[in-house]
C-alpha cells in the first residue's frame, strides 16, 4: 500500500519508482569487473540512514567516470526514500536539475 503522500504525487511516484526498480534489479545481478571508466557522469542517492551503503563506498564511484561525480544524501534510509513528500521533492529536484544539466552540455 502507498503512502498518502505518494499517492497524491502521481507525477513524483511514476518517475521514480522505475529508478528505483532498475537499480534493485542491476544491483542483484551486477559482477563488478575493472574496465575502463565510463565517459558520462554519475549521479549517487544515499539515504543518510542507510545500513548497508556508506558515502565512502558510495564515493569509490568517483573513479568510474572521467566525467563529474556526484552523491545526494536524503535524510532517510534507503527503504524509506519515496515514503516522505520531502524526500520526493528533493528526489526530483535532482534528477530534474542533473537531467537539464544534461540536456545542455554538448
Amino acid at each position: 500500500m502507498l503512502p498518502s503522500q505518494l499517492a497524491e504525487q502521481r507525477e513524483i511516484f511514476n518517475l521514480g519508482v522505475p529508478l528505483f526498480k532498475a537499480d534493485s534489479k542491476a544491483m542483484s545481478s551486477y559482477f563488478y569487473e575493472a574496465d575502463w571508466p565510463f565517459a558520462s557522469p554519475i549521479y549517487a542517492i544515499l539515504g543518510e540512514y542507510d545500513e548497508r551503503m556508506g558515502k565512502e563506498q558510495l564515493k569509490e564511484w568517483q573513479q568510474e567516470t572521467t566525467k563529474d561525480f556526484e552523491c545526494l544524501t536524503m535524510t532517510c534510509g534507503a527503504r524509506d526514500m519515496l515514503r516522505e513528500t520531502t524526500n520526493l521533492h528533493g528526489f526530483a529536484a535532482f534528477v530534474s536539475e542533473k537531467t537539464q544539466i544534461a540536456l545542455e552540455k554538448p
